[in-house]
């Protein structure tokens, strides 16, 4: 009898460390599951593309918004953004909801000047951009990470960066607001056109 009472304490027990081992480390599942919609174009609202002007540069125009996005060839899966807003709107940038993909569709954070490695992820706050202002910012693919009970903007693990084997192209997608009006623009890098860059 002693020896049965004891086996559901011990079962409860290896649950319990299971579940624990489980949470305490390893991918989030919305890391380790592939969001399949971030690859399906036609879910975005705004589908204009950018469009290579050069040896790991990018542009793109909509309206009167015009970005360059540049590879940083001396930081590592950094992207130099120049984003410029030639209308006589302010217009404002949803950093929260701004995803770099991956290759193998993997989503993650976007880190930026206003909110770097390390930073909360709270601190994903909006940017505007004035009517004729441009701004410039340093752009870094981030996860999350918790530290002392707070969510971090952390740089990709070894792992999440070879997800999908090299990546041939890679998708930075950005919800910008202009006149009341959200429209997620993406911008979409072909990395495999840029190599050898002896």
């Amino acid at each position: 009898m002693r020896a049965f009472t004891r086996r559901p304490a011990t079962w409860s027990l290896f649950l319990a460390l299971v579940v624990l081992a489980a949470c305490a480390g390893g991918p989030s599942a919305v890391e380790y599951y592939r969001d399949e919609t971030s690859m399906r174009r036609e879910t975005w609202p705004q589908l204009a593309n950018t469009y290579p002007t050069g040896l790991q540069q990018w542009t793109y125009s909509f309206n009167d918004l015009h970005v360059r996005i540049r590879l940083d060839t001396e930081h590592e899966f950094t992207f130099e953004l120049k984003l410029s807003n030639q209308s006589d709107a302010p217009i404002t940038i949803n950093w929260a909801k701004t995803y770099y993909i991956n290759g193998g569709g993997y989503r993650y954070h976007v880190a930026h000047n206003g909110a770097p490695f390390w930073s909360p992820v709270s601190r994903l706050k909006p940017t505007t951009v004035g009517p004729g202002q441009t701004i410039q910012d340093d752009l870094q693919p981030a996860r999350e990470a918790k530290r002392d009970g707070v969510w971090l903007l952390a740089p990709l693990t070894d792992p999440q960066i070879s997800q999908g084997d090299w990546p041939n192209e890679l998708t930075i997608v950005m919800p910008i607001v202009q006149d009341g009006v959200e429209l997620v623009h993406r911008f979409d890098m072909d990395i495999d056109s840029t190599y050898p860059t002896d």
